[in-house]
């Protein structure tokens, strides 16, 4: 389920890709919600006239990507760690 926090943890980047999609909303409008799911849904239904299942479903979208982008940054960094103990223990082994 969509958490609030998936859009202020990357408010940002998020509200450029905003700005680029729906280029009638303002940062300074985009700001005053500060990421908040339901004041976003809020701005796109009055801004843009949209229906709010649409504007829940949009921003919805927007906060998987970023979801996902974050799970994947933590998979790789991950991954990283885990090859460094590996070298780690191979040179303890020699």
């Amino acid at each position: 389920m969509f958490s609030g926090d998936d859009l202020k943890g990357k408010w940002k980047e998020v509200k450029g890709e905003f700005i680029k999609k729906w280029g009638q909303l303002t940062d300074d409008e985009l700001e005053k919600t500060k990421g908040n799911f339901t004041a976003l849904v809020g701005l796109l239904q009055q801004k843009l006239g949209m229906k709010k299942d649409d504007a829940h479903d949009h921003l919805t979208e927007v906060a998987n990507k970023y979801r996902q982008g974050a799970r994947n940054v933590g998979k790789n960094m991950s991954d990283k760690v885990n090859q460094s103990i590996d070298k780690s223990k191979d040179k303890l082994k020699n």
